[in-house]
């Protein structure tokens, strides 16, 4: 359980960094910029992808899927729907796994994802943070 409540502190401490900025301080157009197909892979080994389906700040409405990474005992593709939140720049999604990505649009229109937590199994990456950078498709 510490080690969960550690991984999360490591991944929103940038949204700590933004001092308790609201979703609307990243502007309504910023936001509107998550909408779409997303794809990646954490840490090059599970392959990911975020469909945010609509931005009604300070929520967007998602489907997260992943894919099969043995390494990891990944065995069974998924996805999930659900609400994601925004936390000034940073879109946030907690999992049913109690795994939490969070989401940063970069300046060359890319995703940068950080994942912490458990994925599946007795998978535990160092640190329990893994990270990928998505691209729109």
């Amino acid at each position: 359980m510490q080690w969960k409540a550690a991984a999360l502190l490591v991944v929103l401490a940038g949204c700590a960094q933004q001092g308790g900025a609201s979703a609307m301080a990243a502007g309504p157009k910023a936001l509107a910029a998550f909408v779409g197909n997303w794809n990646g892979t954490w840490d090059g080994k599970l392959a990911t992808t975020l469909v945010v389906e609509s931005v009604t700040p300070p929520t967007a409405r998602v489907i997260y899927e992943w894919g099969i990474a043995t390494a990891w005992q990944v065995d069974n593709p998924g996805f999930i729907r659900g609400t994601a939140r925004f936390f000034g720049d940073k879109l946030v999604l907690h999992l049913p796994s109690g795994a939490t990505a969070v989401y940063v649009m970069q300046p060359d229109g890319t995703l940068a994802g950080t994942l912490a937590g458990p994925i599946a199994g007795p998978y535990a990456p160092q640190g329990g943070v893994v990270h990928a950078t998505l691209a729109r498709q």
